[in-house]
């Protein structure tokens, strides 16, 4: 996971204007995806959490309405689905998890 990380920080320094995933058709940008994932990262080191943690949270605080009104093992879906398509490519890609 820490590669995904990695990746996304890269992409949001080069091109944060660039779409990093769609959720329910919205787009969120990697600048974007990169502040709200530090955001979440100095709450979740506080609490001993990991970067996966603040991933995590990050991509569910972008899920439209429209999803968010669905049960929380769909929304998990979402966000287990983008974690899966931001980390296309990388090394070791199947192994990663929105959790865990």
């Amino acid at each position: 996971m820490n590669d995904l990380i990695s990746r996304i920080e890269q992409r949001a320094e080069a091109m944060p204007w660039m779409t990093a995933v769609r959720l329910g058709g919205e787009a969120v940008t990697y600048g974007d995806l990169y502040q709200r994932v530090c955001a979440y990262d100095r709450v979740a080191s506080r609490h001993a959490l990991s970067e996966n943690a603040a991933l995590s949270a990050a991509l569910v605080s972008f899920l439209p309405e429209s999803v968010r009104r669905l049960a929380p093992e769909a929304q998990g879906r979402w966000v287990a689905d983008a974690v899966m398509w931001l980390g296309r490519g990388l090394s070791g890609s199947d192994s990663l998890s929105a959790v865990g």
